[in-house]
């Protein structure tokens, strides 16, 4: 009875899953706007966000107790070196279209801007102008976050940085990869 009931489950929930897929690939396809694109991302997005936690539940509701601890390794290891392969399969064509990028010719629309460019160079332009008016506002902002970051305290870390694990007893290589790979991490989980 429950080997029954357990099938049937799953194939309702291939047949749902399959419908949803479809109609999703519906919806995408013949959008007129943006917002349905966006309320399509959004859904997919929660779509993924309940299948990354109820899968591994799943899994371990089901697995026996002896092999329990194995198999959940297993599957989270698979999905972060997933993710990892994704990645890396993903810069290949970045890298191609770098390397293609050394070989396109300027087009017409660009060399007519760099006319443009030289033509008003000799007009009136000095460090002056940034103080306008309609510049003000964006200068203000930009110094603002400079000072901002600057005594956030970043740079007397990093200047003083090989002291700091010299005096807590840790190599100042040791770290200075710490401070590394603690900050790739925070910055990679952004």
């Amino acid at each position: 009875m429950v080997r029954s009931n357990y099938e049937l489950s799953i194939t309702r929930s291939r047949k749902d899953g399959s419908d949803t897929k479809k109609r999703w690939y519906q919806d995408v396809f013949t959008s007129k706007g943006a917002w349905l694109l966006d309320l399509g991302r959004l859904s997919l997005g929660i779509g993924f966000g309940l299948a990354s936690f109820v899968g591994p539940v799943y899994l371990a509701e089901i697995t026996p107790k002896n092999v329990r601890g194995l198999l959940m390794s297993i599957s989270q290891s698979m999905t972060g070196y997933g993710a990892s392969f994704t990645f890396l399969v993903g810069c290949i064509p970045s890298l191609l279209l770098l390397l293609a990028l050394f070989f396109i010719p300027e087009s017409p629309r660009w060399l007519d801007f760099i006319e443009n460019q030289r033509l008003q160079q000799n007009s009136d332009d000095n460090v002056l102008n940034l103080f306008r008016r309609k510049y003000l506002h964006i200068v203000i902002i930009g110094v603002g976050l400079m000072v901002v970051q600057a005594s956030g305290g970043l740079y007397g870390f990093l200047f003083y940085m090989s002291e700091i694990f010299y005096s807590a007893g840790i190599s100042s290589t040791l770290g200075f990869i710490l401070v590394a790979v603690l900050q790739v991490d925070l910055i990679g989980s952004f």
